[in-house]
């Protein structure tokens, strides 16, 4: 009975520290959400929201005068503030966003608008017009990764309690 238990525990795998992103369609002001469902802190790390490849082939849009249709939001920090280094510049026509983060230990989110450039609605992002885009966690050179599905969600697995 000892050999067993034994063996479990030194072949058990680590648990998994998932980080779960949503993206909600607001128009015309997006948002991102990052919830960790670990009970340990993530960081310090490099969050990336990179649209290159989706669907939709989706941009930032920051700027009034700037590449997207009608509307445009610049990011905006609205909860999490604490956990990240420095607002990002979310630059308008940029497919991606970046935010070094101190730790994340608790929800983080920010609005943005997003807006695709195929012509069909340029204001409104269905879910399907993020698949495929990515998020990336960067700690210690390591890059995690996942990509967006139809549902406008991303689960990054983790190994447990990196910080």
């Amino acid at each position: 009975m000892r050999a067993c238990i034994l063996a479990l525990v030194c072949c058990a795998t680590p648990a998994l520290a998932d980080l779960e992103v949503r993206f909600i369609e607001g128009a015309p002001v997006d948002r991102f959400t990052f919830t960790p469902s670990a009970d340990c802190p993530i960081g310090p790390a490099t969050l990336v929201v990179d649209l290159t490849a989706s669907q939709g082939k989706l941009i930032f849009a920051t700027t009034e005068r700037g590449a997207g249709g009608e509307g445009y939001q610049p990011v905006r920090l609205t909860s999490g503030a604490d956990q990240v280094v420095a607002l990002p510049d979310g630059s308008d026509g940029a497919r991606g966003v970046s935010l070094d983060l101190a730790s994340l230990s608790s929800g983080l989110s920010f609005t943005i608008d997003v807006d695709d450039t195929l012509g069909q609605s340029e204001t409104r992002v269905s879910g399907s017009e993020i698949t495929d885009a990515q998020v990336h966690l960067v700690i210690d050179g390591t890059r995690y990764s996942a990509s967006f599905d139809a549902t406008a969600r991303a689960n990054l697995d983790l190994p447990a309690c990196l910080s």
